[in-house]
């Protein structure tokens, strides 16, 4: 099954979040996209200073889960380190 997580590194703790999408096209899957696009337009950063533009790098994490494809992003906020990734467990 395709899974996300989103570790969070913040004054040297890290907590980290897993998602599991399962069928594309239901309900569940259209619910945890969703939970995992809200929870990445909120990381604590600036999205203007992020390689460009942040929305776009969002974006970019977002079509890669959708894709399925394999992948690991290190996003820099203030104080914060978040590190997404999508992998076939």
């Amino acid at each position: 099954m395709y899974t996300v997580t989103i570790e969070t590194i913040k004054k040297g703790k890290s907590q980290t979040q897993t998602y599991q999408l399962g069928e594309f096209d239901t309900e569940a899957y259209d619910m945890t996209m969703s939970e995992i696009s809200d929870v990445l337009y909120e990381l604590e950063m600036d999205f203007d200073v992020i390689d460009g533009d942040g929305d776009m790098a969002i974006d970019d994490i977002l079509i890669a889960i959708s894709e399925e494809e394999t992948f690991e992003h290190r996003l820099k906020g203030r104080g914060v380190t978040y590190i997404v990734k999508g992998y076939e467990a």
